[in-house]
């Protein structure tokens, strides 16, 4: 079944925003241009420290007016982000980007988030910007689990967040396009890590 979201047009988005703007901080978040090159599908969620994220309300916009609207969502107080909606309105991560504290959710916890030392803090393990060689894209041989990982200096690469999907095994079409569709929001999100650590990004997939 086919979900329909709200079309957002510059005016009608801005609404939105300046109606949630007096109940606390939020983020805006933004897609990977996973379904169209023409829409992008973008998000508010309400915040309450490192509590997870709400998801309020979501929409589609097509891309001009997107890159229209954007600086004057960001300079209104919102903070800008980016989440992975997957299929049938389902998302999966969520993450702060550009130059707001860095965090990520997926939906039953906070995953991530880089402290004041620069460190990568997951869960109970704090990983030095120092200890991480590069952030990397990967997949599984058989294409099953796909996500992102740190390569470290010493030791066995460690994962920030994965997915899994049966489609490789059951659709005989799958090939390296859906998979590079499937994995967009990985390799945004290991870039964004990746620029804030000052280490390379790595896509080996």
């Amino acid at each position: 079944m086919d979900v329909e979201y709200p079309q957002f047009t510059p005016d009608s988005l801005l609404e939105r925003i300046r109606a949630f703007q007096a109940q606390g901080q939020h983020l805006f978040t933004w897609s990977c241009n996973v379904f169209s090159p023409r829409l992008l599908r973008v998000a508010i969620f309400k915040l309450d420290g490192l509590e997870l994220p709400v998801l309020l309300d979501q929409g589609i916009i097509p891309v001009p007016d997107f890159h229209q609207v954007k600086g004057s969502i960001l300079q209104a107080g919102m903070l800008g982000g980016r989440w992975d909606p997957v299929w049938v309105g389902r998302w999966d991560h969520v993450w702060t980007e550009g130059s707001d504290p860095f965090r990520l959710w997926d939906r039953e916890r906070l995953m991530a988030l880089i402290d004041e030392h620069q460190s990568l803090v997951l869960g109970d393990r704090v990983i030095p910007r120092e200890a991480i060689q590069s952030v990397e894209l990967f997949a599984s041989e058989n294409w099953v689990t796909r996500g992102l990982r740190l390569v470290l200096v010493e030791g066995d690469p460690v994962v920030i967040a994965s997915q899994q999907s049966q489609l490789p095994l059951t659709l005989s079409d799958y090939d390296a396009l859906d998979l590079e569709r499937e994995t967009m929001w990985a390799g945004s999100l290991a870039a964004e890590i990746a620029r804030r650590l000052g280490r390379p990004y790595v896509e080996s997939i």
